[in-house]
């Protein structure tokens, strides 16, 4: 999350690079599998954090998650049927 300071509006990233672990207001890791999240990690640089943020980081990290492992299927499934 990266918070524009004039008007506090922010903006979600999503990405696995680690480039907004030090840019950014919020650091939010999620892993986990299709069902379900296994683990979380956050390191919060503001002063408080609504729900509503929490959510969107939430589903964001599940559109990820879910896209990273259907890639991954997709990829190594075939290669094991051989």
């Amino acid at each position: 999350m990266i918070t524009r300071a004039a008007d506090n509006k922010y903006a979600i990233l999503t990405d696995i690079l680690g480039d907004e672990d030090h840019l950014g207001d919020m650091d939010f890791k999620v892993t986990g599998k299709r069902d379900g999240i296994c683990g979380v990690q956050m390191d919060i640089k503001v002063d408080g954090l609504s729900m509503d943020t929490m959510r969107e980081g939430t589903r964001a990290s599940r559109r990820g998650r879910l896209f990273i492992l259907m890639r991954c299927m997709h990829v190594c499934l075939p290669h094991v049927k051989k």
